[in-house]
């Protein structure tokens, strides 16, 4: 082996000497005289061990002393291995510099003997290495962002089973590594899915990456949460699929947020809308009363000032006299159905529940719309054989039959028929009124039931009224524990209104009349609405009746109750903060332990109606609640 110059093995200034190649080619070199210990070394290596400048080592335990501690044993025992007859070595070590750095070097040694194999020289070379980062060192780091992770990651291989499962998987998933490595990774994903683990593999095999697949998984305790996946293929050194990592993160707040803001921001249009619209159906109103109240009254002052002239002969003076007469009748039906839709909203509606004669009820709401019918050329038909005795309010219920046939009659043009029927299954009985009018479009016929509202532009419509004969004819069905459907194929087919059910009384052995209210004893009934003291009192009339009865004041506390009890009724409001009562009905009707318990909505808004019935509610009832008339819902929707 070739010995270094002296000149070039001896620390010297720079720019005194050239630099040795070596320094050129970012190698360390050093010399030790094995049998003085002395040390001759390049400006490269020494600077690879942290000599200050303008320093010499001189010796081999100075070069020793700057072997990091914890690596000295290892060097020294490769040095004496090299010693005693292999001749040559390769080790890897960390340098202790006196500015306490710590650098990672790769050398080599060759020990030069004489002819008798005695050791005379040792001469090394060393690589700077310590932005280069060991294989067990980089596997390490990247284990150790493996594990601290929030987010799951999970190696898998081809056929689904998995290989490795971090922390941040058992967090989010709830499985440990040990019940999860060797199983398939199908056991956390929801039985509605079954296609999309082999859609996934299908797409690694193929080397395709899944970007932020947003899906749902099943956590150890069964609870289901939604995650945002990404996958990508392993490949080995020749570039073959041979695994998959998935990252998965939990996303199920992120997705609740993002819920609960399009459902504020649902509201709020809803809200603006709603208020957009209060402030029309305000201008209408003002507008259709007006109109409505100023008509007859005209017609009045007008025949006033002509009977006051005095001449006016015998028959224009009964002519007179009579459109007076039919002016002041209409004005008072306007102010009474004002009235009624002020008790109504108020709440101050009662109803005098008695045993009625059906039949007599619709015959006399037939006899008052006949005049009208026979004035618009309307032909009227009825089939009232049917009709007994049933549980009512005789003069609301004739208000009922006798709108829905004034409605009809107002809507079909000459030469047209309404038919009114009464009908019965059981101990209930239904009234049908059908005429052959201009019908409903399918755009009014979810507001049919609202105050004011008719088919009709405000400014050029046919009709005369206030629009509130539908409105008021619902609450009163309503109140008295029924439903009124209305149907239409749509303009020019006509219309049909059916009120059902309407509920017979109790026979009674001592012939005395029945009870105005029936009994609830035993009916499990559970009662939704965040303002308990306000329907505490309702809870208790229900007690009376017999009901056991549970108030909660939310709908997650109605999921606590639901979890180990099955009530007979629902009653709930309908708006309350956060999930509303729409959302606990839609969940009911979707579970099939409670799909078939009815539902029945309270709520303070006129405007629930079409969306109550769409939700799944078999009735709405308007804030004050009418007692008697819920009572008598409940104990029919119960089949009592």
């Amino acid at each position: 082996m070739r010995r270094l110059a002296p000149e070039r093995v001896n620390r010297v200034p720079a720019g005194d000497t050239p630099r040795l190649p070596f320094d050129a080619a970012e190698l360390g070199v050093w010399e030790a005289d094995l049998m003085t210990g002395e040390v001759r070394v390049t400006d490269r290596f020494a600077a690879m061990l942290g000599v200050p400048p303008g320093v010499t080592l001189r010796h081999r335990d100075e070069l020793r002393a700057r072997v990091h501690p914890d690596d000295r044993e290892r060097v020294r025992a490769a040095f004496e291995s090299a010693l005693a007859g292999a001749g040559e070595y390769g080790v890897e070590y960390r340098s202790l510099g006196d500015d306490g750095q710590v650098r990672r070097l790769a050398s080599s040694v060759v020990i030069v003997r004489d002819v008798s194999g005695r050791p005379l020289r040792a001469i090394g070379t060393a690589v700077d290495i310590t932005r280069r980062e060991r294989p067990e060192e980089a596997q390490a780091r990247l284990a150790a962002i493996v594990e601290g992770s929030d987010d799951a990651i999970i190696g898998k291989s081809l056929d689904g089973i998995v290989t490795s499962w971090n922390q941040g998987a058992e967090r989010i998933f709830g499985y440990t590594a040990e019940e999860m490595v060797g199983s398939p990774l199908s056991r956390l994903v929801p039985p509605d899915r079954p296609d999309e683990v082999p859609s996934i593999l299908a797409a690694i095999r193929r080397g395709e990456r899944v970007e932020h697949f947003d899906t749902e998984r099943v956590r150890k305790d069964g609870q289901r949460i939604q995650v945002s996946l990404s996958i990508s293929p392993i490949r080995d050194a020749t570039g073959d699929v041979i695994g998959a990592s998935k990252i998965a993160r939990d996303v199920t707040d992120r997705k609740r947020a993002e819920e609960e803001r399009e459902r504020l921001l649902a509201e709020a249009k809803q809200a603006r809308a709603e208020a957009e619209a209060a402030s029309r159906a305000k201008d209408q109103l003002l507008s259709i009363v007006s109109h409505e109240l100023r008509t007859p009254l005209a017609s009045m002052l007008g025949w006033v000032r002509v009977l006051r002239q005095g001449k006016v002969s015998p028959e224009r003076a009964a002519r007179a006299l009579q459109s007076i007469e039919r002016s002041g009748r209409i004005q008072a039906e306007l102010i009474d159905d004002l009235l009624d839709v002020s008790r109504i909203v108020t709440g101050r509606l009662r109803l005098n529940l008695a045993p009625v004669d059906l039949r007599a009820v619709a015959q006399a709401a037939l006899d008052a719309i006949r005049p009208d019918a026979v004035g618009n050329d309307v032909r009227l038909e009825a089939s009232l054989e049917a009709g007994g005795t049933v549980l009512g309010d005789a003069i609301r219920l004739q208000q009922i039959v006798s709108n829905l046939l004034s409605n009809a009659v107002k809507f079909t043009p000459a030469g047209g028929c309404v038919e009114l029927r009464v009908e019965r299954t059981d101990r209930e009985a239904r009234i049908v009124v059908r005429d052959t009018g201009r019908g409903i479009t399918p755009e009014l016929l979810p507001q049919i039931f609202e105050p004011f509202r008719q088919g009709d532009d405000v400014k050029t419509r046919k009709t005369g009224g206030l629009g509130l004969g539908l409105a008021i004819v619902r609450s009163l069905v309503q109140q008295h524990g029924g439903t009124v459907k209305p149907e239409s194929a749509g303009e020019g087919t006509g219309s049909t209104f059916t009120i059902t059910p309407i509920i017979e009384p109790a026979d009674r052995e001592d012939g005395l009349p029945a009870l105005p209210v029936p009994r609830l004893d035993g009916l499990r009934v559970l009662i939704v609405d965040d303002e308990l003291e306000a329907c505490e009192p309702l809870g208790v009339l229900l007690e009376e009746r017999g009901a056991k009865v549970t108030m909660v004041a939310s709908v997650p506390d109605a999921r606590a109750a639901l979890d180990n009890w099955e009530p007979d009724v629902l009653v709930s409001d309908i708006r309350m903060p956060g999930e509303d009562g729409y959302a606990l009905v839609r969940e009911l009707r979707a579970t099939g332990r409670l799909r078939a318990v009815p539902a029945v909505a309270i709520t303070g808004y006129h405007q629930e109606g079409d969306r109550v019935a769409a939700a799944g509610f078999h009735a709405c009832f308007r804030k004050p609640v009418e007692p008697d008339g819920l009572v008598t819902l409940l104990a029919s929707l119960a089949g009592r």
